[in-house]
């Protein structure tokens, strides 16, 4: 993969992979992409991880990598982004491993978005806010392109089923505003 540096809006630390440094090398298209040395040995820096939103990127490092990934928490940034959980087990295996599909779950203080990723590009989104032991579905945003070839029905149901699995194990109501 190559990357033009005229490509590239941002680079910054998102934390240590067995002692190594991991960046996080946000495009201005909007993707990511997680760059670290795979092992102490590593001579150079290899993509760990890429996807539509930073906590997907920490999430899959953590997933592949486990305890030798330490996640970088500044002071300065405020509200932190983290993945509550990879949903994707709702999807039948074909819609899953096939067509490359994952849910996940990211959670940004009080706000969630329910994010469905083909081959960790974002295709549809819903977001939501967690207030008072609900959880308020607010808004949709969907790439027309990307979701044209697929079974919107089906994916429907599985997104649903999705959110109100995330919405039980948090003993959250449903309430949509959409």
């Amino acid at each position: 993969m190559e990357i033009k540096q005229e490509e590239v809006k941002d680079v910054k630390k998102i934390g240590t992979l067995n002692g190594s440094e991991v960046k996080l090398i946000t495009l201005k298209g909007g993707f990511h992409i997680g760059m670290g040395k795979k092992t102490q040995k590593s001579n150079k820096s290899e993509i760990l991880a890429v996807g539509s939103h930073p906590a997907l990127i920490s999430y899959q490092i953590e997933k592949s990598h486990g305890l030798g990934f330490e996640q970088s928490m500044e002071k300065s940034e405020g509200e932190v982004s983290f993945c509550v959980e990879n949903l994707s087990h709702n999807l039948n295996s074909s819609q899953q491993n096939v067509i490359g599909l994952d849910i996940y779950a990211i959670k940004k203080n009080e706000e969630i978005e329910f994010q469905i990723t083909k081959h960790k590009f974002e295709i549809f989104s819903i977001y939501a806010t967690e207030v008072g032991g609900e959880i308020v579905l607010n808004k949709t945003e969907k790439n027309l392109d990307r979701l044209a070839k697929l079974d919107k029905k089906e994916l429907s149901v599985n997104l649903e089923k999705a959110i109100k699995e995330y919405a039980n194990k948090n003993k959250l109501t449903i309430k949509k505003e959409f």
